[in-house]
């Protein structure tokens, strides 16, 4: 009798701890996890946005599953996947881009010595935006901050979209 304990439990130590570890289970999630640190502001978009992906591409839950007929609003939840797979894989970084872009040029190229004047008291202040930029802040950033506050509304509904419909993503 303890000899079948013994063994049930090196088996399940080896198949938990030591296999799982060379042979992940879900080997395209932990691949996608950076090897460095990430905040999870940035880890959880990327988690939640690789499970909708693999779902439509790997799983194929668009050509398997017949949305329609599976339950009432399964032809509305398809076109809402279909959304929600186009924002993962190419909205996302199209929408990234087009804000990164919006960013203000600075007039010129300024050293670390001309971006940075001494105070009286020993401390440095930075230049204003006005030298800096050739407008205040608030009108210079102005679309770029529209663009990421859209950016996180659009980016914001479809996690939460895919957080309340997480159990309907099994083929």
């Amino acid at each position: 009798m303890k000899v079948k304990f013994v063994w049930w439990r090196l088996r399940d130590f080896w198949y938990e701890q030591v296999n799982s570890r060379w042979n992940p289970r879900q080997k395209w999630l932990t691949d996608k996890i950076p090897r460095t640190y990430c905040d999870k502001v940035e880890l959880i978009p990327l988690l939640l946005y690789t499970c909708i992906i693999d779902f439509v591409e790997k799983e194929k839950a668009l050509e398997r599953i017949d949305w329609e007929g599976s339950f009432e609003g399964g032809a509305e939840f398809r076109e809402k996947l279909v959304e929600c797979y186009d924002w993962a894989k190419k909205g996302r970084e199209e929408h990234q881009k087009r804000s990164d872009a919006a960013r203000p040029e600075p007039l010129r190229d300024f050293s670390h010595e001309e971006m940075f004047i001494e105070g009286g008291d020993g401390f440095f202040e930075m230049i204003s935006s006005e030298e800096h930029y050739g407008g205040p802040t608030e009108v210079v950033y102005a679309e770029h901050w529209r663009l990421e506050a859209e950016f996180e509304e659009i980016d914001s509904g479809w996690l939460r979209w895919t957080v309340e419909n997480r159990s309907r993503l099994w083929t």
